[in-house]
């Protein structure tokens, strides 16, 4: 999954993760029970763990790329320097469409034509 989230909404979402870390912090000071102690410092360093992460990815401005490789005309491996996830949309129809090949052929095509008008998604090639 991609989430295309602008800086201000970035910030926001570190301030969030801040004052829940500090809330499940608060908690673990504030009770006896070992589990219940256990258990929000578990929480606690998950949610820093997910804090460093994003802080990590925008600190770092790095550009993700991807290449294709096709060989044959069919897509053989897919390569990126970044985590990223591909889905390739196969637009062919054979010369002689078995029943139904055209209409799935066309609402892959506007499956396609739909993602691609969602923020943040642009022609690379």
């Amino acid at each position: 999954m991609n989430i295309n989230l602008t800086h201000s909404e970035l910030t926001s979402l570190i301030a969030a993760l801040d004052l829940a870390i500090q809330d499940k912090g608060d908690a673990a000071k504030c009770t006896t029970d070992a589990d219940d102690k256990a258990d929000c410092q578990s929480e606690a360093e998950i949610l820093s763990g997910i804090q460093a992460n994003i802080l990590r990815q925008m600190a770092s401005n790095h550009s993700i790329s991807v290449a294709v490789e096709v060989r044959g005309g069919l897509v053989q491996n897919i390569y990126s320097n970044g985590d990223v996830s591909a889905e390739v949309y196969n637009l062919d129809i054979s010369d002689f469409p078995d029943e139904g090949e055209e209409d799935e052929a066309d609402r892959r095509s506007k499956e396609l034509e739909e993602l691609c008008r969602q923020p943040g998604w642009k022609a690379i090639w």
